[in-house]
């Protein structure tokens, strides 16, 4: 009764996934005679009807996921995350015939990437990304703060050494240990206590940090995290000079 003024639509939409089950279009793109946002805006009865009329072996159901069930669950295609990287190593963008040593990927397409032997850098925030110097054998991905969940996936980098570098507050290890708990070998950089000290008079007083069980922290980085939750502190990674930043990668190459 509810849906009564737009059965006719509803229908067609039914009858071309029961034909086409695994569309792999956008939504905008399937050829149904319906204005182009009806399917976005009935998604909840939509389906309802093809649960009941579509073979339970052709949905894929994915737990987890909040973005994008709809078309997920249906074989639709959907906005993906970019997997923004930069190739830190001229003969690294020779080798593998980038176009450029700044690039944005799906994150379907970066899953069928693959840089052999590279060191892998991911920073938090974005200006860190871009003035990371250049480094023989090496890649950056710029992780924005906690997208760094569309990496989890991505299973050859569990081949590469990862360094990640985040902010010296609550979230910057939180992110950390979320990222451990898909490549446990990830390693930390310029988040360690002689980094705090030696520019602690920068770091800004933040209220109600609260200190969490963070499962994928090594001892020392827990340590950090506490003080600086008890303390009330975070130091932005923006505000590590350059000269300090340059001379600890290339001491870690």
């Amino acid at each position: 009764m509810e849906y009564s003024d737009r059965w006719n639509d509803l229908l067609k939409v039914c009858l071309y996934f029961q034909r086409n089950p695994k569309p792999n279009l956008y939504i905008r793109e399937l050829p149904i005679q319906v204005h182009t946002k009806f399917i976005e805006q009935n998604q909840g009865i939509i389906r309802s009807l093809l649960d009941e009329i579509i073979p339970k072996e052709q949905l894929n159901p994915i737990k987890g996921e909040k973005e994008y069930i709809f078309e997920k669950y249906f074989s639709l295609k959907y906005r993906e995350p970019l997997i923004r990287i930069r190739i830190l190593d001229p003969l690294v963008k020779t080798n593998y015939n980038f176009p450029a040593t700044d690039i944005s990927i799906p994150v379907s397409e970066f899953r069928s990437l693959s840089l052999g032997n590279c060191n892998c850098f991911i920073t938090e925030n974005l200006m860190n990304f871009l003035t990371l110097p250049l480094l023989k054998n090496s890649f950056a991905i710029f992780g924005s703060g906690y997208a760094v969940q569309a990496l989890k996936t991505v299973s050859w980098l569990s081949q590469h050494s990862i360094f990640y570098w985040g902010d010296l507050d609550l979230d910057g290890f939180k992110i950390l240990s979320q990222l451990r708990s898909y490549f446990p070998h990830a390693a930390s950089i310029m988040m360690d206590s002689k980094t705090f000290e030696a520019f602690h008079e920068f770091a800004v007083p933040v209220a109600g940090a609260i200190a969490e069980i963070l499962p994928h922290l090594t001892e020392e980085e827990n340590r950090l995290y506490q003080y600086l939750a008890f303390h009330q502190k975070r130091l932005e990674q923006e505000r590590i000079s350059q000269e300090y930043v340059n001379k600890f990668l290339q001491n870690l190459s």
